[in-house]
Order: structure tokens, then sequence, then C-alpha cells
């Protein structure tokens, strides 16, 4: 006799053997993870102008800035590539900017290498 117990069947001996359909079902689930992992590891890059406040967004053991993200009027942040001039970003912390740039995204977070960077007024958050 056999009795349904979640994914597997139940023989009249004890053992568990493994439903088709929640193999089948795990299989799907295994070919959608790998297919959205293609997808993620994608890249895109274009060029775009952003407005928003530069925030810090990674720092190291001693409290220091190291990463720094611009953060838009609608909760979408680019995370900008600094490279070995991230110094001069530091200048534009806690500033409402107007960052131009070629923006890549990749895994679902956007990276933006900035071309031109200026201290702009904001008019929709004053």
């Amino acid at each position: 006799m056999l009795a349904r117990q979640g994914h597997f069947v139940v023989a009249s001996e004890g053992k568990l053997e493994k439903n088709s359909q929640a193999r089948a079902t795990g299989e799907r689930k295994r070919r959608a993870k790998q297919e959205m992992g293609k997808v993620q590891t994608e890249t895109k890059t274009v060029d775009v102008t952003i407005r928003g406040i530069v925030s810090p967004s990674g720092w190291d053991d001693l409290g220091n800035v190291q990463a720094l993200c611009i953060a838009t009027i609608h909760d979408k942040y680019y995370y900008i590539e600094m490279g070995e001039s991230h110094r001069e970003f530091l200048y534009y912390l806690k500033k409402f900017v107007e960052a131009r740039g070629k923006v890549t995204t990749r895994n679902g977070m956007s990276y933006i290498a900035i071309s031109s960077i200026k201290i702009t007024k904001n008019p929709d958050w004053a």
C-alpha cells in the first residue's frame, strides 16, 4: 500500500521513494534558478544623467568611508565605481549632485562610472 507524505511516496515496507511529480517540480525549480543566474550575471551599460544625494555605502574597520553611492528620489542606488580617485568623490558626500556617466547593471545592482559630477539644487526635495 502506498501513502503520500509531502514529496515522497511511502511504500508499505516503510521505504521512501521520491514522487515523480516532485522530481519534475524540483527539476523545473533547478532550471529556473539556472536561468535566473544567467540573467543576473549579464551586464548592461547605458549612458545616463542621474540626480541624487551622495551617501556612504561601505566602511573599513576604522569607520572610514570606502565606498559611495548616489541615492535618487526614487529609492534607486547607483554605486560609484571610484577606482584610485575615490578621495575626490568624498567632497560630494551628503550633497545633492547631478552625475553623468556609464551605468552598468550586474547582479541586480547598478554601478556608475562617473564622467562628470556637479553640486546642484534640489527642486524635488526642497
